[in-house]
């Protein structure tokens, strides 16, 4: 913008010039006058052109260089919504792996259990049929005289 202002500043004081530049030639030769005149006015006219050119060409510089910066802050955020959905997905699974672990310790405890209680019930079983079976004894039966 600073540049517009310059150039907005200089084509008045160029279109000034000539009018004044014209208006001293015409008090001096009036035939070679009017083409300086013309001459003058179109070379205005081109610089008016070349300074609206020079200005739409920067104009069109800092419009990419702020399209550049928003894309570039757009992939920024775009990355970052990314790492954050990566990121949330692998608090997910190492939570679903903790719970699975934590499942399968507590079924290794419950079989650990069942099985305890198996034995228990098994050797509860042989106990009680050692109890019913009639005890050997190591003396020979005892022979009555009589």
């Amino acid at each position: 913008m600073r540049t517009r202002s310059k150039l907005a500043g200089c084509i008045p004081l160029t279109l000034t010039m000539v009018v004044i530049a014209g208006c001293g030639g015409s008090s001096g030769n009036a035939g070679g006058s009017g083409s300086s005149q013309s001459g003058g006015i179109e070379a205005a006219e081109k610089a008016g052109e070349a300074a609206s050119k020079r200005e739409e060409t920067i104009e069109i510089a800092r419009d990419r260089e702020i399209l550049a910066q928003l894309e570039a802050k757009k992939s920024e955020e775009r990355a970052a919504a990314r790492a954050k959905q990566r990121e949330a997905a692998a608090e997910e699974r190492a939570r679903r792996r903790e719970q699975a672990a934590a499942q399968r310790e507590q079924e290794a405890t419950r079989r650990e259990q069942e099985s305890t209680e198996r034995a228990d019930r098994l050797k509860a079983q042989q106990e009680a049929e050692r109890r019913r079976q009639p005890r050997a004894t190591t003396r020979p039966p005892s022979r009555s005289r009589g």
